[in-house]
């Protein structure tokens, strides 16, 4: 479909649905053009640019048509005039919403294990109770996973608005980025949660991890809060050594500390160079590394190996991760 003027596309669909069910109904409330399910409906939508209006195709369950809306020969048309944001009350059941739209966007996904794809300006997204699973870009973003054990994926830029508020809520939710934007927050909310923000962008990130035993991985410049393991503070990047005189611990803690070849662009991928594990209370982090044979040659041919860095604390159940590129001083 030609993109010459800004459309919604919507594409409805409903999955083992009997003939007599109802999809719901599309129609204009004010300046808000809004999707209402029919109660234990599972939902099929997939929103998309078009041309100057929205489009809504059922592939199942027949749509009702309300006011703002009318039948074409490609099925049901909104026109987008005077049109502020596009809203989704998916309801209960399984639902599967897919959302591409500059225009402001929320996402009611109701009670059931859902599925989200999302982007455009400023997106919200409310999970409700249920496995909710889903990935979103947007300029600003809040995301509330609701009960259960959620996971979703965010991706921001360095030229977004934000900020970003993103929230598992109760369960053992993964949160992750795929790249950074101002005023990002991941929230891991009551259970054993992951938060990962190792992506491209230069916005710090914020965790509070709630209760529970959480792992969240970081870059230096990033702020480990509420609820997550001791992290080290105040690290320099540019070098590193097997004397390790790094930054100070926010709280007690045990770990380590591991330096890689940097190898590919996680740097996983290269052999141990060096590692040292301590026990230490809040303060000064000092640790002796012990080279490993593979170090040893690969330091002998390049005194000045560029290194990836790990830093692992533990701080009763809760785990954390420092990440970051350097070279051996």
């Amino acid at each position: 479909m030609t993109r010459m003027r800004l459309v919604i596309v919507v594409l409805a669909a409903l999955l083992a649905l009997p003939a007599s069910a109802q999809a719901g109904v599309i129609a204009l409330e004010g300046t808000q053009l809004v999707y209402r399910a029919d109660p234990g409906v599972a939902d099929k939508l997939i929103f998309s640019d078009g041309d100057d209006a929205l489009l809504v195709n059922p592939l199942g369950a027949p749509l009702r048509v309300g006011a703002g809306c009318n039948d074409s020969r490609l099925g049901v048309q909104c026109p987008l005039a005077g049109v502020a944001g596009l809203t989704v009350f998916a309801a209960d059941g399984d639902d599967d919403v897919q959302a591409f739209t500059p225009l402001p966007l929320t996402l009611d996904l109701g009670d059931g294990d859902d599925h989200f794809d999302a982007s455009g300006t400023a997106v919200m997204v409310l999970g409700g109770a249920g496995k909710d699973q889903g990935v979103v870009s947007a300029d600003s973003a809040a995301i509330s996973g609701g009960d259960g054990n959620d996971g979703f994926e965010v991706e921001g830029s360095d030229r977004s608005s934000g900020p970003y508020a993103l929230d598992g809520g109760p369960g053992d939710d993964v949160i992750s980025l795929q790249r950074r934007g101002p005023g990002m927050t991941l929230i891991g909310g009551d259970g054993n949660d992951k938060l990962y923000a190792t992506a491209t962008g230069k916005a710090a990130v914020t965790f509070d991890c709630g209760a529970g035993a959480d792992r969240w991985v970081a870059y230096p410049r990033d702020i480990p809060g509420d609820g997550c393991a001791a992290h080290l503070a105040g690290i320099t990047t540019k070098t590193v050594s097997r004397a390790f005189r790094e930054g100070a611990l926010t709280g007690p803690a045990s770990g380590s500390v591991t330096l890689k070849r940097r190898k590919g662009l996680s740097g996983y991928e290269g052999p141990t160079v060096a590692r040292g594990v301590f026990t230490a209370q809040p303060g000064p982090l000092r640790v002796s590394l012990k080279r490993t044979a593979a170090g040893t040659r690969l330091l002998r041919r390049a005194p000045h190996l560029t290194v990836f860095v790990s830093i692992r604390t533990r701080t009763g159940d809760d785990r954390g991760e420092t990440t970051f590129r350097s070279k051996v001083g």
